[in-house]
């Protein structure tokens, strides 16, 4: 009887100092993370190794803006400098990561916007830039309300077209959240249901949370897990910085679970080159609506349009689409563009940066979408001078 109490206790020690091991364990591999992780900047992840998010400034006031939890933190202030500026031109560049990020960055250098603002300086131009990383065309126009209803009516916008962004049905919440009722106002049918369904996905209530996981307000649970994260705040500032450990690791799997995707299921070219399955016609669609809004309301304001094909790692055998289908169906749609609008216009600046002047992913895989300095350079001076051609019509 003995012998079984105390072989009891035996085990009731060793479950106790496990428990305690596996606290002590999970605490030292947590501020590990902390220390590693902490300072991760999520939007970061899809830019690729050294390469780097830029804010240009004309004097203190910055020139071109990018959202954090939503867009009137951080485009209020770019948008406030367009309205008070008195140049002759406005010209608003929006898009995705390319245009805001800087392979091999040091301090001073331009992104294409910026360069093309001193290429046309004696033309009385000011070009600005709103971006968002991963844009879709539906975030492009979620961006595009937004300066309109701020008051800011350029007389030039320039649009990256590329075919990879038409895998995005989402709209970024961060997007999304500073849409209002006057902005869907101006959408067709269509892209307005598809704003409305997003709307409807960011406010709901503990949306995609299972009903056994909701933790209610003002309960003893709650109150307990509030005096918990507050007092772990004091005492180490640190664990403040853990939403940016999650994104990391969640970040990790993704990077990773990619490299094993492509390398099990992806299709390989006769280059050599893994290929990733084509984009379904209701993602096309679903897309054009966006575009096809974009042009209708930029006329509505007498806004020129530049349309350009963005672009890319000139070595299709890094591409992640069958180009010959990425070339018709953009050109496609933007002839028709050009043929209903004199305000339209499109170039084909796809082989524009030579294949020395980009960087790699972050599975170092060729870089098909971010460039170094230079290709800012030639980007800025071929979008300058097409602004010359185009408001001088």
């Amino acid at each position: 009887m003995k012998d079984s109490i105390n072989n009891q206790k035996s085990a009731g020690k060793i479950k106790f100092l496990l428990m305690l091991l596996s606290i002590a364990v999970g605490v030292i591999l947590f501020i590990f993370l902390i220390n590693k992780y902490g300072d991760f900047n999520p939007d970061n992840v899809g830019l690729g190794l050294n390469t780097t998010t830029v804010i240009n400034y004309s004097e203190s006031s910055a020139l071109n803006a990018i959202p954090d939890e939503n867009l009137s933190n951080t485009f209020d202030e770019v948008v406030e400098y367009v309205v008070k500026d008195s140049s002759n031109y406005q010209v608003i560049w929006i898009g995705a990561s390319q245009l805001h990020a800087i392979n091999d960055y040091h301090p001073g250098e331009k992104l294409a916007y910026h360069v093309a603002n001193y290429e046309n300086m004696q033309d009385g131009v000011l070009h600005t830039q709103f971006t968002t990383s991963n844009a879709g065309l539906h975030d492009i126009l979620g961006m595009f309300l937004y300066i309109l209803r701020k008051g800011a009516v350029p007389d030039l916008i320039v649009i990256p077209l590329v075919y990879d962004d038409l895998r995005e049905r989402a709209i970024q919440q961060r997007i999304i959240k500073d849409i209002k009722e006057e902005d869907l106002l101006k959408l067709s049918k269509n892209t307005s249901e598809h704003f409305r369904q997003a709307l409807s996905n960011t406010n709901r209530t503990n949306y995609g949370v299972s009903s056994s996981d909701v933790i209610i307000d003002e309960t003893p649970q709650k109150e307990l897990e509030d005096w918990i994260i507050k007092s772990f705040g004091t005492i180490y500032p640190r664990f403040k910085k853990r939403k940016a450990v999650v994104s990391r690791l969640i970040a990790d799997y993704f990077i990773y679970s990619e490299k094993v995707y492509s390398a099990v299921y992806g299709s390989v070219s006769a280059s050599g080159g893994i290929r990733y399955p084509r984009i379904s016609d209701s993602l096309k669609k679903w897309n054009l609506c966006a575009l096809n809004d974009i042009v209708r309301i930029a006329d509505e304001y007498n806004i020129r349009c530049l349309f350009y094909r963005q672009p890319i790692r000139p070595t299709s055998s890094s591409f992640y689409h069958e180009l010959p289908e990425y070339d018709h169906f953009y050109f496609e749609q933007v002839e028709k563009f050009k043929r209903d609008s004199n305000k339209v216009y499109f170039a084909d600046l796809h082989g524009l940066v030579p294949v020395n002047l980009w960087g790699v992913t972050n599975i170092n895989e060729p870089d098909v979408f971010h460039f170094k300095k230079e290709g800012h350079q030639l980007l800025g001076e071929k979008i300058s001078k097409l602004t010359r051609d185009i408001l001088s019509k």
